[in-house]
């Protein structure tokens, strides 16, 4: 016999195959199908044998009337075809899912054949098992399709049938639908970053690096393509149409008692030289009243797992392993879904931020020969090697508290994160990058407190070339003073010109002679001021990346005296603080040749 129906025939090899659904033997009765003796009785094999797209499986049955979960859910995503025994007899039931073809097959022959979706297969399928099993002494709620919970509500099998069931044309006609997506960020950003680089390769005619960035990027966005999450919400219905790709992969109807779990989970991975890496994956369940799973994903990633839970608006509880009881946040509530989507770059796990960082160090390395080749050492210098660690890197008479910052005239929160939103690296001591980048904004306010009132002299800015060969500056600048006993800002020096660099406009584009990357600029006062508490600075706005932004590498206050001396950099770390006969590891901030120290 022919277990596959693309390769069985009905009757003889002239005789032309009836049209469906003709092919059909003692139809099966759905009223009578509950009285069926148990050794008639059509049930599945148990343990159960389904084949799904050539993968064979087999796995127990608590019932062999009811189709399990997992069962359900390799059917629902077949993509070729599926095929599942039966017993008794030689018998299966199968379904070709491309061309829509139903058969059921007993001892080599078909008995029964139809063209229909998977809905109508399971229906087929309902009709010919028992809903009883007389020997096993069940009752009429021992199949999956009358199966009901203790207050009368279908079972979650059967909802998960019902759903998968749903005719997404029907629904299309039914009312709007709002169509949401949930990308894979890491993906498009190392695939999008691969294309860049080929396109500049291919202009160059750089041959090597276009066909090593070209096949990355066509892997990256691939996996981007593949891995790619969108929903269709169908607001009418209560319906969520869930696809990956472009296969649908759950189907979704919300029902009163439905609830989201979700839960984070650490994985560690040790490689051969013993290095330790952790792989955090985030974890969402839907589940119905009974506590049946409907859905579950784990690869969404934490942002867009909260931005599907606030979608669904369903009650949220975090589950821990510790945890017994879990609480879930109503929707209504306001402090639903505490868990909110934040920037996608910040939620990257650090198994796909690793490679993304040696693609970027790759990928700059190409731009680099391709642009610059041996014109290249404009940018060839050292930084220190205590860089954004909060080392002192140079003498600090005047320690500061850094206790205000925004953007002028248009108020907006600073686009930057991490060590460039840090103040506290530049200041007392510490060398940095600070940027404060926003949209709009065409002036930045920086207020400091001195954690000692001192008599300053004026204040110093340091800007370096940024590693990355990013533009950073500041475009002019104002400096203001309140003394300890007042509450009123003194202007004590202005300045209109371009400290740094910019892309496309600044403020102030003027270049000052007298400034130079590297080297400390003192901003002196005409007179000292006496018992100040605090300072604030305020600059306007230069173009850098893309942004109208404002960026330096480090700050300081100079105490009255200070400017008797050179700039010095602290190579120990620590600072008498002398600067005659200082027994600190000091040198000076400069050589002669015009380069920044080493240590």
């Amino acid at each position: 016999m022919s277990t596959n129906f693309w390769d069985a025939k009905v009757g003889d090899e002239e005789t032309p195959t009836p049209p469906l659904p003709s092919v059909e033997q003692d139809p099966p009765s759905v009223g009578n199908k509950a009285t069926k003796p148990h050794s008639d009785a059509v049930l599945f094999s148990n343990p159960l044998v389904i084949d799904v797209d050539g993968n064979k499986t087999q796995f127990p049955l608590a019932r062999s009337n009811e189709l399990s979960e997992q069962a359900i859910n390799l059917i629902f995503k077949s993509k070729e075809y599926w095929m599942i025994e039966l017993a008794p007899g030689n018998r299966f039931f199968q379904m070709n899912v491309q061309t829509a073809e139903i058969e059921h097959w007993l001892d080599g022959n078909i008995i029964h054949q139809q063209r229909g979706d998977i809905g109508q297969a399971m229906d087929y399928l309902e009709s010919i098992i028992p809903e009883a099993i007389p020997s096993e002494k069940a009752n009429a709620s021992d199949n999956i399709w009358s199966q009901t919970t203790p207050n009368n509500e279908i079972s979650t099998s059967q909802r998960i049938v019902e759903m998968r069931s749903k005719d997404i044309q029907q629904l299309e006609q039914s009312g709007p639908k709002e169509t949401h997506h949930f990308p894979n960020i890491a993906a498009i950003i190392v695939g999008g970053g691969a294309l860049l680089f080929a396109l500049i390769s291919l202009i160059n005619g750089a041959i090597l690096p276009l066909l090593i960035t070209g096949f990355i990027s066509l892997i990256g966005l691939a996996i981007a393509y593949s891995l790619h999450t969108k929903i269709d919400h169908y607001v009418n219905d209560s319906i969520f149409v869930f696809y990956v790709g472009q296969s649908v992969d759950f189907i979704y109807q919300k029902q009163a008692g439905d609830k989201i779990q979700h839960w984070e989970e650490v994985s560690y991975s040790t490689d051969s030289e013993g290095s330790t890496t952790s792989t955090t994956s985030y974890h969402l369940r839907i589940i119905d009243s009974s506590g049946g799973e409907l859905y579950s994903q784990t690869s969404l990633g934490r942002s867009n797992r909260a931005k599907l839970t606030n979608l669904l608006g369903l009650p949220t509880g975090n589950v821990s392993r510790s945890a017994g009881k879990v609480n879930y946040q109503d929707p209504s509530s306001s402090n639903f879904n505490a868990e909110q989507p934040n920037n996608s770059f910040g939620g990257l796990s650090r198994f796909a931020l690793f490679p993304f960082i040696i693609f970027l160090m790759f990928g700059f390395g190409i731009v680099q020969d391709v642009f610059f080749g041996d014109d290249f050492d404009v940018y060839d210098y050292e930084m220190p090697n205590r860089w954004c660690d909060e080392s002192v890197n140079y003498p600090v008479t005047v320690p500061l508290y850094s206790t205000f910052e925004t953007a002028m005239r248009g108020y907006e929160s600073n686009r930057e994160d991490g060590t460039y939103s840090d103040m506290d690296l530049i200041i007392n001591g510490g060398i940095c990058t600070y940027r404060y980048r926003t949209g709009e904004s065409t002036a930045f306010e920086f207020e400091y407190e001195l954690q000692e009132v001192t008599d300053i002299d004026g204040i110093s800015m340091l800007v370096m070339f940024h590693p990355g060969g990013q533009f950073v500056g500041y475009s002019g600048i104002e400096v203001y003073t309140m003394a300890s006993n007042s509450t009123q800002w003194v202007q004590q020096t202005d300045s209109l010109y371009m400290y740094g660099d910019y892309e496309r406009y600044a403020s102030h584009e003027d270049y000052l002679d007298d400034f130079w990357f590297d080297q400390w600029f003192r901003h002196a006062f005409d007179n000292t001021v006496e018992n100040v508490s605090h300072v604030k600075i305020v600059t306007g706005h230069a173009d850098q990346l893309g942004d109208r932004s404002v960026s330096f590498s480090g700050l300081r206050v100079d105490a009255a005296g200070d400017y008797d001396y050179p700039d010095y950099r602290i190579c120990s770390g620590e600072w008498d603080g002398l600067f005659e006969n200082s027994t600190s590891d000091m040198i000076p901030w400069m050589t002669e040749d015009g380069y920044i120290s080493q240590c």
